[in-house]
């Protein structure tokens, strides 16, 4: 087939436009990575606050109910001695976010001279969590704690995705149901 006097391809116009038209689908398209991306860097902070929140709480309130007694050292400190007379404390270690890491909290007990310590919060700059307050309050044989906790302060960005939730809990040890 033979065309006659007719030029094929696009003029320059066409191509203009065409390249435009892509560059702008190109823009919105990024924007919305962007967006589902930070979205979900935002619900994976949310959700390793609240974890480490609940098992805070979870670990709080078992120790305490279960002791045979609990002594409020300071007002980011308690010991308590469980039913096996051995004596744990739970408090708070901060730290230079900056250059030594996330403030966490600690479960600790001295036995033979060893001190055994366990974060019961993630301790990692990236992956773990930041304790920005804990408060140990003894009101009338009970024990309240409140504490709040941020995201990791190693987090690149981590104005833009910033997550902080506060959490709350009363118990009161089986000492005082027993008295």
């Amino acid at each position: 087939m033979k065309l006659c006097g007719k030029n094929l391809g696009f003029t320059l116009i066409e191509i203009v436009l065409v390249t435009g038209l892509v560059a702008v689908i190109g823009v919105i398209a990024a924007q919305f990575m962007v967006n589902f991306f930070d979205s979900y860097q935002k619900s994976e902070n949310t959700a390793r606050v609240e974890r480490a929140g609940r098992d805070l709480l979870r670990t709080f309130e078992t120790e305490v109910r279960g002791a045979q007694m609990v002594n409020l050292v300071s007002s980011t400190e308690i010991r308590i001695t469980n039913q096996s007379s051995e004596v744990w404390s739970l408090r708070l270690i901060n730290k230079n976010c900056a250059t030594e890491g996330n403030n966490f909290v600690s479960f600790s007990q001295e036995s033979g001279g060893v001190f055994l310590e366990e974060p019961l919060t993630p301790t990692d700059s990236l992956g773990g969590v930041n304790v920005t307050h804990l408060q140990f309050v003894e009101t009338g044989g009970s024990i309240t704690l409140a504490a709040t906790l941020t995201s990791a302060c190693g987090l690149p960005d981590t104005a833009r995705f910033k997550v902080s939730a506060s959490f709350n809990a009363e118990v009161r040890p089986r000492s005082v149901y027993n008295d």
